[in-house]
């Protein structure tokens, strides 16, 4: 079949109809390499893809491997932690008695129970578990009290200055004080304070403390403060921090 070419119209239908003829004028007009760049970009945009795919896979793998040295961190500072609470269980009866006694007004600050065993002399503690199966057998306190006081980390009793009244301490022992320290402290306090129908302090001590546990042990309705009592660091020395000063731990 023959195409008359007379006018630009009778070019622009043939190019628009006639496949032949428009391929036919590409293959004229342009280069073998224009004419190859369609296939070309394709090609080269499977192959960035599957790069892009590649880095993708990569990135996750290294940020899966970041969450595993996150973790591991928090699992050896978790373990540090331990490691110095256990260190200050040790100094407590000699080192955290003598804070509370320049802190407070009090004196003969004696250590009367510890699940360690760091107690001299040994008859204090005995006459303690003494008390605290008595209470428990008549109702004093709970079965649930008398579990909370066999693993409070640290019980104390102490005479008010003047005047003259005997008070006990609960306190929680953590190289990080956490909330449950906290919690803990005030429940052996309260089943301290039902046993002996005497005042009761509740006190955690440790090297760190965050500002949300401080605030957790101040005083709001139906809770009493906790005592902060923080070792010292290279830039603070060891004292009474009250729940609601700023962090500066």
């Amino acid at each position: 079949m023959t195409n008359e070419i007379s006018t630009k119209e009778d070019l622009l239908r043939l190019w628009h109809e006639d496949d032949e003829f428009r391929a036919a004028s590409r293959r004229e007009l342009l280069t073998n390499e224009l004419l190859e760049l369609p296939e070309k970009f394709a090609e080269n945009a499977k192959q960035v893809d599957s790069r892009l795919e590649s880095v993708e896979t990569r990135l996750d793998g290294v940020e899966t491997k970041l969450d595993r040295v996150d973790t591991r961190l928090e699992h050896v500072e978790i373990d540090v932690d331990g490691l110095r609470g256990d260190a200050l269980e040790r100094k407590a009866p000699t080192h955290l008695c003598q804070l509370l006694n320049d802190a407070l007004s009090i004196r003969r600050v004696q250590v009367i129970w510890m699940p360690g065993g760091f107690v001299t002399p040994l008859h204090r503690m005995d006459n303690f578990i003494i008390d605290v199966e008595s209470g428990a057998d008549n109702g004093t306190i709970t079965l649930e009290e008398e579990g909370r006081l066999n693993r409070t980390d640290m019980i104390a009793r102490a005479i008010r200055v003047p005047e003259g009244t005997r008070l006990w301490i609960a306190a929680e022992i953590s190289g990080l004080i956490g909330e449950r320290d906290i919690r803990r402290a005030r429940e052996s306090a309260m089943a301290l304070r039902k046993l002996y129908s005497q005042e009761t302090i509740p006190v955690v001590y440790g090297y760190r403390i965050a500002d949300q546990q401080r605030r957790s042990a101040q005083a709001r309705e139906g809770l009493e403060e906790v005592l902060i009592f923080l070792e010292p660091t290279d830039d603070r020395a060891s004292r009474l921090y009250r729940s609601e000063e700023t962090s500066r731990a």
